[in-house]
């Protein structure tokens, strides 16, 4: 056979994905995720140094209110900076958060969703320089929902949901470089990026 199993099923989920808006990316991620383990909710979320963006969301639990933007306290900053915590060893790795964990990051994480939960954090995009990232964050109400079958699970797709939202990302900037022409020739295309993500 030409192509593997697991080429065929990356291509299929490629091409129901391909031409799709970052809310409908999100909650075919959720339905499809669902249906091998607990989903509550899914968000998409960019951090850059102190402050988290919420980009979209599938929220099924209305328990999880989540504000658009906030920031993170100057103290927590401090801690996630000089303690050892969930995301000081491997940032571009899946993580499982049980719940159970007390570090600085846990702090973090507690504060954004103000009730227990387990999550799996998948990234899309780290860029060290910028200290900015964009992840992709699985939820389920409660502690201990998430084993290493899921965090597997999410390991095998994850190139495919990364593949699928950078295509979505730069059809947004096409069309947003279409819609807002270069303000200044002096302007760079780092310049033109920070405005649209």
């Amino acid at each position: 056979m030409r192509y593997s199993p697991e080429e065929i099923f990356k291509k299929f989920i490629n091409s129901v994905l391909s031409d799709a808006s970052l809310d409908f990316f999100v909650k075919r991620a959720a339905v499809f995720l669902s249906m091998m383990m607990p989903v509550s909710s899914l968000f998409i979320f960019r951090s850059v140094e102190g402050s988290i963006t919420k980009l979209a969301e599938c929220n099924k639990t209305p328990a999880i209110n989540i504000n658009d933007h906030f920031a993170i306290s100057p103290e927590s900053m401090t801690r996630l900076r000089t303690e050892k915590h969930f995301f000081s060893e491997g940032a571009c790795n899946l993580k499982i958060f049980t719940g159970h964990e007390t570090c600085a990051y846990a702090d973090v994480h507690r504060s954004v969703y103000k009730t227990d939960t387990s999550a799996v954090y998948i990234p899309l995009k780290f860029n060290m320089l910028r200290e900015t990232s964009v992840t992709m964050v699985v939820i389920s109400m409660g502690v201990d929902n998430y084993t290493q079958e899921h965090l597997e699970i999410c390991s095998c797709i994850q190139p495919v949901f990364i593949d699928n939202f950078l295509n979505i990302l730069s059809k947004k900037k096409r069309v947003c470089i279409d819609i807002n022409p270069v303000k200044s020739v002096f302007q760079t295309y780092r310049d033109l990026l920070q405005q649209i993500v």
